[in-house]
């Protein structure tokens, strides 16, 4: 069994509005990608040939959210693999429960810990007006404007639907009034604000279409006319994705006789770049001594009258909590191209129950220093994952911008 299908692949393009990522990687004859499916057809070989066709089956979904949870699971199984550990798939481990976890994870006959991977992705609200949005872009698409490209930025959403044959007919109507020239000189000069943009709300959606000059030369020629899509900024106070992914796989497999990692590929657009200190431990507070004007840094857990959703995964008002938890392997953005240049960092529970030894990992780390005042996590550096994954730092690039070199 493959990953991939056996085909003659010309398409050298981008990825389309509402293709799948599996679609794109499946078709494209760009030479990162040939290298990518070569390198996960490679791993796909040494995963266990009795739990092949379940992984597949995920891998080759075109519902995204199925395949970068089977893409990732590929990955950890990779991962420790290449750090000389023996990996079993599909464990039952509490009989009660009746729940198998990814990995057990062991080494010269020792069992070691559990690993489980799974990927933060955005809420199912946030997918279905992703995929409104898509489904607008490929309506603007069949404008062919000829003087023009059009950037989106979405303001606001709603669950309503967009009319986008109606907003094709504003839009293509609106750029008929401007002069390409006009507006090449003019976002030379100007904010970005104050470009020439065509604003459409309604329903609870705000959109801002700004108009882009094609190149002299590439005018009246057919083309796509979506040139980017930009959001703003989406956030959820009581618990981003990340959080909410974690406290769903904090106890899920009953009771375990091992320390237990909980892997997970953030790719939620509300979790990219928060604190993992703060999903970890509480939200972090500022206390301004009136007195002294000192500023002292605390967490919401340790103060009254503070809201419960500002607890952290392993500490709460009323102390330390998911103790089962030994660690979490946390990686933003991972996605198959790009697994030399995104490295995990496994970050330690201080208060686990069966703690995870550190020497096992050849990784960086957070390691807890219950013994500083205040205690804190401390930076161990480790191996980057294209030296554990026996990869170069540049890869899939590497030997294409060798073979464009000059002889």
């Amino acid at each position: 069994m493959n990953l991939f299908d056996t085909l003659e692949r010309n398409y050298t393009g981008y990825k389309t509005p509402q293709e799948s990522s599996f679609a794109l990687l499946n078709r494209s004859a760009q030479p990162k990608f040939e290298r990518t499916r070569t390198l996960l057809e490679s791993w796909f070989r040494d995963y266990p040939a009795a739990h092949q066709t379940a992984l597949g089956a995920g891998f080759r979904s075109n519902r995204d959210t199925q395949h970068w949870g089977a893409f990732f699971e590929l990955y950890c199984h990779a991962l420790l693999r290449h750090q000389e550990f023996t990996i079993s798939v599909q464990e039952i481990v509490d009989i009660a429960v009746n729940k198998p976890i990814d990995f057990l994870v062991e080494k010269k006959n020792i069992s070691l810990f559990y690993l489980e991977a799974t990927v933060a992705t955005d809420s199912n609200k946030v997918l279905a007006n992703q995929r409104k949005v898509w489904e607008l872009i490929d309506v603007l698409n069949e404008l062919n404007e000829p003087n023009f490209q059009v950037s989106l930025e979405i303001e606001s959403e709603s669950s309503q639907n967009l009319p986008s044959s109606r907003i094709r007919l504003e839009l293509h109507t609106w750029l008929q009034t401007i002069d390409p020239d006009e507006v090449f000189e003019q976002r030379k000069v100007l904010e970005h604000d104050e470009h020439p943009h065509y604003s459409w709300e309604r329903n609870g959606w705000k959109i801002r279409f700004f108009a882009i000059p094609r190149p002299p030369d590439d005018r009246g020629m057919p083309g796509e006319t979506v040139f980017y899509q930009l959001y703003g900024a989406r956030w959820e106070e009581a618990q981003n994705s990340l959080q909410k992914k974690l406290e769903t796989k904090a106890d899920r497999y009953g009771a375990l006789p091992l320390p237990y990692v909980i892997a997970v590929d953030v790719l939620a657009i509300d979790s990219q770049g928060h604190d993992v200190g703060e999903i970890l431990f509480g939200r972090e507070i500022a206390l301004f001594d009136t007195r002294s004007e000192e500023i002292t840094l605390t967490r919401s857990p340790l103060l009254p009258n503070r809201s419960s959703a500002e607890n952290g995964l392993w500490f709460a008002r009323r102390g330390p909590r998911n103790q089962q938890i030994s660690a979490v392997l946390l990686v933003n953005e991972l996605m198959p191209w790009a697994v030399s240049h995104k490295t995990p960092v496994l970050w330690h529970n201080p208060w686990a129950k069966k703690p995870l030894d550190p020497d096992l990992w050849q990784g960086p780390q957070m390691i807890p220093d219950m013994n500083a005042s205040p205690p804190r996590m401390q930076y161990r550096d480790g191996k980057k994952a294209w030296e554990v994954l026996q990869l170069s730092p540049e890869w899939p690039d590497d030997d294409i911008q060798k073979s464009s070199e000059p002889g």
